[in-house]
């Protein structure tokens, strides 16, 4: 999923660590845990890009643009 209005990339990740400082809030005001990031490679027709994501308990990931 692309969201054009965010402000950073998100990508599913689960874990019985403790969640990072960062507080992540869903539009419903519900908190997303999260755990760091994860540089990952996109390829997008014949172009790459390497792209930050943060790493969060959500169903997809979201690409922020």
């Amino acid at each position: 999923m692309i969201d054009t209005g965010a402000t950073i990339s998100l990508f599913p990740h689960r874990s019985k660590e403790k969640p990072s400082s960062l507080q992540l809030i869903a539009a419903n005001g519900q908190s997303i845990p999260s755990w760091g990031n994860r540089i990952i490679s996109l390829q997008f027709g014949n172009r790459h890009f390497d792209w930050d994501f943060k790493l969060a308990a959500v169903d997809q990931p979201l690409l922020g643009a």
